[in-house]
């Protein structure tokens, strides 16, 4: 993730929320970005800013833009800049066309929230207005949404992307089992003996068969979590109390493994397998993280999509350590 430095206040002591400096008191004002490849809840580390040492980092990234030929497209990543004081006041940047901005602004005890489209040049004094604290001109600025402010402030909300097994997998389990082997039990009642013999015997093939599937998708679940998000390029997978790291540059392939159909009742057994360069073999099921959301977090590499009618995961997920 890329950093950002202030150069903000070199003598400061913190006192409460706001800081002391040369006896005069200054609000905080945090800064985080979240740039096109990031998830919703990804953010750059925070950074303590002021409002010149902004406006440079602003007018350096608005330089750095590569542009197409036309006016509404842009051929970069796009950024967001988070801006808060005292977790009370936000404000949120958004660059949505060539020389147009999107901002968001709202206060933690006023329900509404302000937002207005904006042409580089009076970024500015929007800013300005912010970094003041001079929120009433600042709303002025702006038109009402009708949507409620949690819905900004919750996007200041830092994710940490850890997916691990979930219990609650087994009334997925259940209701198959119980579509796979008790809803045709009612056809039973109409058929003669012979044909109820070979339609339990079928039955009951059908509920090991998903068991034996259900148990080996456990077993390459449980006691395993991994942290990945769409803009940190390190993975940290952990099985039982043993953490193997390692890049998103260190994959030579993923594959994504679903079942036949879209209507088969097996979609929850799907699961995506990372494979090393060091011949590592990694399974990720869909009792920790869809191969869906799996492909979206591991994008510039080599995928091979596999559709496979009995999903049994083979082989084991298989560590190599590279010490």
């Amino acid at each position: 993730m890329k950093n950002i430095q202030s150069g903000f206040l070199v003598f400061q002591l913190s006192f409460g929320k706001r800081f002391i400096f040369a006896g005069l008191f200054f609000d905080m004002i945090i800064l985080k970005l979240q740039y096109s490849n990031f998830e919703e809840g990804e953010f750059t580390e925070e950074q303590i800013i002021d409002y010149s040492s902004f406006l440079e980092l602003f007018n350096k990234e608005d330089n750095d833009k590569i542009y197409s030929k036309h006016s509404w497209t842009l051929e970069h990543d796009r950024i967001k800049y988070f801006l808060n004081i005292e977790n009370t006041y936000f404000i949120i940047i958004e660059h949505i066309a060539r020389d147009g901005y999107k901002v968001t602004f709202s206060e933690l005890n006023d329900k509404n929230i302000y937002e207005n489209g904006f042409y580089n040049s009076s970024i500015e004094d929007i800013l300005k207005l912010f970094f003041n604290t001079n929120f009433e001109a600042l709303k002025k600025e702006f038109k009402i949404a009708t949507t409620n402010n949690l819905s900004i402030i919750n996007r200041f909300n830092r994710n940490f992307f850890e997916y691990e097994y979930n219990d609650i997998v087994i009334g997925q389990f259940a209701l198959t089992l119980f579509v796979y082997s008790i809803v045709p039990c009612f056809f039973i009642a109409f058929a003669n003996l012979s044909t109820c013999i070979i339609i339990t015997f079928i039955l009951l093939l059908a509920a090991i068969f998903l068991c034996w599937i259900h148990f080996n998708h456990i077993r390459e679940s449980k006691n395993k979590s991994i942290i990945i998000s769409s803009g940190n390029e390190e993975v940290v997978l952990t099985i039982n109390d043993y953490e193997y790291k390692f890049f998103k540059k260190d994959i030579k392939k993923l594959k994504l493994i679903t079942d036949a159909g879209k209507l088969s009742l097996l979609t929850f057994y799907n699961y995506s397998q990372i494979l090393l360069n060091n011949g590592s073999i990694i399974n990720i099921t869909n009792m920790i993280i869809e191969p869906t959301l799996m492909d979206e977090k591991i994008r510039f590499t080599e995928k091979e999509n596999k559709v496979k009618l009995f999903p049994y995961i083979k082989p084991k997920t298989k560590i190599i350590s590279d010490k």
